[in-house]
C-alpha cells in the first residue's frame, strides 16, 4: 500500500469534479430553458439551430412585408371604391338630367352638384397615398415586396405594376362633362359607363393581388411554425431527463464526497498503525 501518494482520494477528487460539472450544466439548461447554453455543449446543435433561428426571423419579417403590402392595397382599393361610388351618383344625375322632363335651370342646378363630385374625385386621386407614396397619380406605379428569405427574383422578390389601376384615375375622362343640357347629359352617360368599367377593373386586380399576399402569409406561417418547432426540438430543455440527470448528479456528488472523506482517512489510519 503506497501512503505518500493516496490514489484513492486522487480519483474521488476527480469524479467529485466531474459531478461538479455535469451539475452545473444540467442547472444552466433548466433554468434558461436553452439546451445548448454553451457552444460547447452541442457545437453542431448549436450551428444548425442558430442558422435555423435565422430563417425563422427572416420569415417573420417577410409575413410584416406582406401585410404592409396588403395594407398599401387597401388603401389602393378603398380610395377607388369611393371614386366609384361617386360615379355611380355622376351617371345618376346623367341620367335624371337626360330626359326632356328638366328645364334647364333644373339641369344647371344638378350640375353644380356633378361639377363638385368631380372635383372631390380629382382630389382622392391626389390624395391617394401610403407612407407617403402617392399610389394613384402616377408618381409610383409599381411597387416591390420581399417577400422570401433568399434573394431569387420572381421567387424571394415580387414585383407588382399598379399602372392600370393608375391609368384608369388619370384618366378618369370627367373634365369636360357636365348636365347642363340635355345632350352633354347624354354624353357623360357614355363616359361614366367607361369610367366606371375601368374602376371595376382596377379593384378586381387588386383585390386579386391582395389575395395573393394573403396566400404568401398564410404559407410562410406554415413554413415558419414547422421550422421554429424544429428548432425546438435541439435547442429547448427536455426537463423530464435534465431532472433527472440533476438527481442522478446529486446521488454521484454525494457518493464522491464520502469516497474522498473515506480516501483521505485511509494514510492517517496507516500512520497510526505503524506508529
Amino acid at each position: 500500500m503506497r501512503v505518500k501518494t493516496n490514489l484513492q482520494s486522487i480519483t474521488a477528487m476527480r469524479m467529485l469534479g466531474n459531478n461538479g460539472q455535469d451539475r452545473e450544466k444540467v442547472l444552466r439548461q433548466m433554468s434558461s430553458g436553452d439546451r445548448i447554453s454553451q457552444a460547447a455543449y452541442d457545437p453542431s446543435g448549436l450551428a444548425i439551430s442558430e442558422t435555423m433561428r435565422a430563417q425563422s426571423r427572416s420569415m417573420g419579417q417577410a409575413v410584416r412585408n406582406a401585410n404592409d403590402g396588403t395594407s398599401l392595397l387597401q388603401v389602393a382599393e378603398g380610395n377607388l371604391s369611393t371614386i366609384q361610388a361617386m360615379s355611380h351618383r355622376l351617371k345618376e344625375l346623367a341620367m335624371q338630367t337626360a330626359t326632356d322632363t328638366l328645364s334647364n335651370t333644373d339641369r344647371g342646378f344638378a350640375d353644380i352638384e356633378f361639377q363638385n363630385l368631380k372635383d372631390e374625385m380629382k382630389r382622392v386621386v391626389s390624395n391617394s397615398e401610403f407612407n407617403g407614396r402617392k399610389l394613384l397619380t402616377g408618381d409610383f406605379d409599381k411597387y416591390d415586396l420581399h417577400v422570401g428569405i433568399n434573394n431569387v427574383e420572381g421567387f424571394d422578390k415580387i414585383a407588382y405594376k399598379l399602372k392600370g389601376v393608375i391609368d384608369t384615375a388619370n384618366s378618369l375622362g370627367t373634365g369636360h362633362l357636365n348636365v347642363r343640357s340635355k345632350i352633354g347629359a347624354q354624353q357623360s352617360i357614355e363616359n361614366l359607363n367607361k369610367l366606371n368599367e375601368n374602376i371595376s377593373g382596377g379593384r378586381a386586380f387588386l383585390g386579386a393581388t391582395g389575395n395573393r399576399l394573403n396566400s404568401i402569409v398564410q404559407n410562410l406561417g406554415v413554413s415558419k411554425e414547422n421550422l421554429d418547432s424544429s428548432r425546438s426540438q435541439i435547442r429547448d430543455t427536455e426537463y423530464a431527463e435534465a431532472t433527472s440527470r440533476s438527481v442522478k448528479s446529486s446521488i454521484t456528488s454525494a457518493a464522491s464526497t464520502a469516497m474522498l472523506s473515506q480516501a483521505n482517512s485511509v494514510p492517517q489510519r496507516v500512520l497510526k498503525l505503524l506508529s
